[in-house]
């Protein structure tokens, strides 16, 4: 049997931290909703914390080749970064926005393909 290739290598690591971000998937939505429950309660961190999370969403879901995951988490990102550049406390259309949104984020991870 012969050795396997590097290509067949950086498959098999492809495909392993694939499953990993997938499997961390359940924890990183239950931070978002987190956050959103900050964001609800007027707590000043909560909107900032949220961003980052999705901010973060967006660009890791499209290098692991997840791209709904990532387009998803990008269209949070752009909101919050909206409500933050208006410097007004978000009120309850724009939470239920949110909440909208990070549905949409956990949406697409349950849609996610399981790696190959």
């Amino acid at each position: 049997m012969s050795a396997p290739t590097p290509d067949e290598n950086f498959n098999r690591a492809m495909k392993a931290l694939r499953a990993e971000y997938l499997a961390a998937a359940p924890q990183r939505i239950g931070e978002l909703w987190s956050a959103l429950e900050r964001v609800q309660n007027g707590e000043s961190e909560g909107l900032p914390e949220l961003r980052i999370l999705v901010h973060r969403l967006a660009g890791s879901g499209g290098g692991y080749g997840f791209a709904e995951v990532s387009a998803a988490a990008r269209a949070a990102d752009t909101f919050c970064r909206s409500l933050i550049d208006a410097a007004a406390d978000p009120g309850a259309r724009d939470v239920a926005a949110l909440r909208v949104l990070i549905q949409g984020v956990a949406d697409a991870f349950a849609r996610a393909p399981a790696p190959e």
